[in-house]
């Protein structure tokens, strides 16, 4: 099984660390050390200090153009590879990076194959809020601690493609990796409508994330297929409208507007996938036990 390549000597001259050579004490965090739960291969959990990964991987800062802040901002932490690697991860695995307020995002680790891609675990910003580790953020309505740890990434090609930089995930809150097992709802069969099939596959990019279909997804927003639900309320002009600028609708939600990030064609598939998935009998999406056990949880 093909492991995390290491770095070439090469990559060390390039303008992605800072500061060579920290010193594990600089990491030292405003609220002690911290943990990251990491699965491991026999299914067994691992529970890394920060103080642990710093000794086992160093100690690295990296200054990037951050997407969430919109300005230039720096963070120190440890390297995702090495991280990775020391834990029996292997190229090529599908994985989940969970945060402490649900959100679960899917990493397709084989972008970590590419030379000039740089991640960092970032345990702590370098100009924190006063008594923090982190800057608080302000989204919407909320005040937002990125403890306990932010996945950053930094690219020394300036011609990547757009495609692969869009996708990489940037979680903040970020505490816990695991194998995507039944992570994503099952497909749509073969003889469904081209449309549902495409519908699907831009669920599995933009939603799957936040919602949970038939058991299975993220848990920061509600279920999609629970009853009585908004889906079910809404007409399809009117669910396009919410996924357009759901900001319209709840000023200050963590959903973001996909006006513009997703064209009205593709929502109006993902909602016409959803309501596909809604009509199919449970079986066809999930367990019987499954499907048991979450209406049990909704009333």
């Amino acid at each position: 099984m093909q492991v995390f390549r290491t770095r070439c000597a090469s990559r060390l001259t390039r303008a992605l660390v800072l500061l060579c050579g920290i010193a594990a004490a600089s990491l030292a965090t405003a609220s002690g050390d911290k943990h990251l739960l990491v699965e491991n291969p026999d299914g067994s959990e691992s529970r890394l200090a920060t103080s642990e990964m710093v000794a086992r991987y160093g100690a690295r800062e990296l200054i990037i153009d951050d997407p969430h802040y919109h300005e230039r901002r720096g963070y120190h932490g440890v390297d995702l590879r090495a991280l990775l690697e020391d834990q029996g991860f292997s190229v090529g695995e599908q994985l989940i990076l969970e945060c402490i307020d649900g959100y679960e995002i899917p990493f397709d680790t084989t972008v970590l194959e590419n030379p000039d891609l740089d991640a960092l675990v970032a345990i702590g910003d370098l100009a924190p809020s006063p008594g923090r580790d982190f800057k608080l953020f302000q989204h919407g309505r909320e005040t937002v601690d990125f403890d306990p740890f932010y996945l950053i990434w930094k690219s020394a090609d300036a011609n990547l493609d757009e495609a692969v930089w869009n996708k990489l995930p940037w979680p903040y809150q970020f505490s816990r990796i695991r194998r995507a097992e039944d992570f994503a709802p099952l497909p749509p069969p073969p003889e469904a409508q081209a449309s549902v099939h495409s519908g699907y596959a831009t669920f599995v990019d933009h939603c799957v994330k936040c919602h949970r279909l038939g058991n299975r997804g993220g848990q920061l927003g509600p279920p999609l297929d629970r009853d009585p639900g908004m889906l079910r309320a809404l007409s399809d002009d009117q669910a396009v409208a919410l996924v357009s600028q759901v900001s319209n609708f709840f000023p200050g939600s963590k959903m973001p507007d996909y006006r513009g990030k997703l064209s009205e064609t593709e929502i109006r598939e993902v909602i016409g996938f959803l309501r596909w998935q809604l009509a199919q009998p449970a079986p066809t999406h999930m367990a019987p036990e499954q499907h048991a056990a979450d209406n049990s949880q909704s009333h």
